[in-house]
């Protein structure tokens, strides 16, 4: 786990540099951009006072939005624990942009696990723990 965290601090600081992906793999290194998020049900979705994230398996999206104006970037480092691959979906467009997305595509029935890593009113960074499979 510690290394999963390491490499993650280093994408939301913007000092790690990631080769491409193989055609077949999802991207590892996601930036996300705004967007409307609307509940369509099936999602598995954490939300607290430092961020709200959700996971439709129905199209792969990863939503994520920041809560807390502290200068410091939200994002969830996932792993497809069924073909071995995992990446990274960071956000760094703070609370004014609400919630940002990152898309991807997964093979249907694969098991993605999330980490959602957020820091607190004291800059101390936590990580919150979620799984999800993904639909047709």
């Amino acid at each position: 786990m510690a290394t999963v965290i390491v490499g993650f601090l280093g994408v939301m600081a913007g000092s790690l540099v990631i080769a491409s992906p193989a055609s077949a793999q999802p991207d590892p290194l996601q930036y996300a951009v705004e967007g409307n998020y609307q509940s369509g049900g099936g999602e598995t979705c954490s939300f607290t006072s430092y961020y709200d994230m959700c996971f439709k398996p129905y199209g792969e999206v990863f939503w994520l939005k920041d809560d807390v104006k502290n200068g410091k970037p939200v994002g969830i480092h996932w792993r497809d624990t069924t073909d071995g691959y995992s990446g990274q979906c960071a956000n760094h467009e703070g609370v004014a942009a609400g919630w940002t997305y990152c898309n991807n595509s997964f093979p249907e029935g694969n098991r993605i696990e999330i980490d959602v890593v957020y820091y607190d009113a004291n800059d101390k960074m936590h990580v919150n723990e979620l799984a999800a499979i993904v639909r047709a």
